[in-house]
C-alpha cells in the first residue's frame, strides 16, 4: 500500500494571532497530533530558516516549538531538515510529543523524504498563516512503501 507522508500545522478559523496551533504528522507507518502554545511571530522565524532549503549538498535546519518544561502544558516539536550528499532527496526528522495526561506524555519520531518544492510550499503557507490569517500549512512528503 502506497501512503503520502505529511505535516500539518493548522490554527483556528479566523484567528490571525494563533495562540494554539494543531500539529499532525504522519509517516506512512506512524503518525501523532498534538496542540501547541506558539506566538504568530514563531511562524515567521521557521519559514525564514526554512527558506531555499536545501540550498547545498549537505545541510541541516532544525527548530522546537512548543513546550519542552515539564511545568508547561501544551505539546512540542522538534523538527529537523537535512540532506546528505549521497542523497538526492532531504528527509525531515520530526519528533512530537503530546501534553501531560495522567501523568504521561506520548512521543513520535518519523523520518520521511521531502522535495524542494514541497518545503517552498511549506513556507509560502506559513507565511500565508502570519499575513492572513490562512488556516493550514502542509509540508508534503516522499511515498513510503508499505
Amino acid at each position: 500500500m502506497r501512503v503520502d507522508a505529511a505535516v500539518q500545522f493548522r490554527v483556528p478559523a479566523k484567528d490571525i494571532r494563533p495562540s494554539v496551533v494543531c500539529v499532525a504528522a504522519w509517516n506512512g507507518a506512524f503518525g501523532g497530533v498534538t496542540d501547541l502554545y506558539v506566538r504568530i511571530d514563531e511562524l515567521e522565524k521557521i519559514a525564514a530558516k526554512l527558506e531555499g532549503f536545501p540550498s547545498q549538498a549537505s545541510e541541516t535546519r532544525e527548530f522546537t516549538l512548543g513546550a519542552l518544561r515539564e511545568n508547561q502544558s501544551g505539546g512540542s516539536i522538534g523538527m529537523r531538515f537535512y540532506r546528505c550528499q549521497e542523497s538526492r532527496h532531504g528527509h525531515v526528522e520530526l519528533k512530537i510529543a503530546s501534553r501531560k495526561e495522567a501523568g504521561e506524555v506520548q512521543s513520535v519520531t518519523l523520518v520521511f523524504s521531502i522535495e524542494a518544492v514541497s518545503v517552498d510550499s511549506f513556507v509560502k503557507e506559513l507565511r500565508r498563516i502570519v499575513s492572513v490569517g490562512k488556516e493550514n500549512a502542509l509540508l508534503r512528503g516522499g511515498v513510503n512503501e508499505q
